[in-house]
């Protein structure tokens, strides 16, 4: 009886040193997630600036060619000018409220 308890607790043993070893294996492949997610993030956030300075460069480019075109095209970038310049005056005149 005494052997098949000392068998037993071996066992456990064996069973629980497993599992410690599974669970710090695991706790460092979640390290690593989380290491690469916050690289994927920052990689993101990089991308997304990087498509809000090239929209506003093509937006900038498309503009110019508007303005030496046709005069469909100018009168179509004078519109958009206009407007830009309504958008600043906006902004001017909250910030002399």
């Amino acid at each position: 009886m005494p052997y098949e308890e000392t068998e037993l607790t071996a066992r456990i043993e064996h069973k629980l040193k497993q599992l410690i070893n599974r669970y710090s294996q695991q706790k460092e492949q979640i390290e690593l997630l989380k290491q690469e997610v916050s690289t994927l993030k920052e990689r993101l956030d990089a991308s997304a600036q990087e498509i809000a300075e090239l929209k506003q460069e093509r937006k900038n480019l498309q503009l110019s060619l508007s303005l030496t075109g046709e005069s469909e095209s100018k009168a179509n970038a004078i519109e958009n000018i206009n407007g830009i310049v309504r958008e600043i005056d906006k902004c001017l005149a909250l910030l002399n409220q």
